[in-house]
């Protein structure tokens, strides 16, 4: 005849006191190891760059394995377009191509709740790169996006007509051609351009006998 405990309550905590410890003793215990904390090892530099260069952030994260985010003012970045994000061992990085006054802001990297952060300034007054001259022709090639570009002879604004050619691109080059030249275009040129940021502007002299290779 088979014994049995029954199931009374006392018999039930008997054999449950049984099987903990026959578990204690005859089952492996596990423990899952505890996350490992992660840091950054080089943080994020503010930088200041001109307008229409590029520019490249990065930092360094203890661990090579974990995943990061890129954010701008709180708007999460993805991989395309001007924004490249790259990954090599623990180094991230998210370089942006031709700047323009909009990209300007706050970056963050973030990964595990921690992350670094830095400012991007957009420096978006140009400078004027250089001026060439020949005896219909002359350019200024200029680095930004002025909004006006206006030609001067000896301070007076040059309205184009049938002699005076005013180009302008939206690379930066600015012309200005004139056709036919005498001894009366002689004089003192400038161009000068504005955007929101200021105004530049550039003097050189021309004859229409002897012009400057550059003015």
């Amino acid at each position: 005849k088979r014994a049995t405990l029954g199931n009374t309550p006392a018999k039930l905590a008997t054999a449950n006191q049984l099987l903990n410890s026959l578990s204690k003793h005859l089952l492996p215990s596990f423990h899952l190891p505890a996350a490992a904390s992660v840091f950054f090892e080089k943080e994020l530099e503010s930088q200041a760059v001109m307008e229409g260069k590029s520019v490249l952030l990065s930092c360094e994260v203890s661990s090579a394995s974990v995943p990061v985010t890129w954010k701008k003012d709180n708007s999460v970045l993805e991989d395309g377009g001007r924004y490249i994000l790259k990954k090599n061992g623990p180094t991230h990085s998210l370089e942006i191509n031709k700047l323009y006054p909009e990209d300007a802001g706050e970056f963050c990297c973030i990964t595990r709740g921690k992350k670094t952060t830095a400012k991007l300034i957009v420096k978006g007054k140009w400078i004027l790169k250089q001026t060439e001259a020949n005896t219909k022709h002359l350019v200024c090639i200029l680095e930004g996006r002025p909004s006006t570009v206006r030609w001067l002879k000896n301070g007076q604004q040059i309205i184009g007509d049938h002699r005076c050619r005013i180009e302008t691109t939206e690379a930066g080059v600015c012309t200005l051609v004139i056709k036919n030249l005498t001894a009366n275009d002689s004089g003192i040129y400038t161009c000068e351009a504005v955007n929101k940021f200021g105004v530049i502007s550039y003097n050189g002299n021309m004859t229409p006998i002897i012009i400057p290779l550059c003015l």
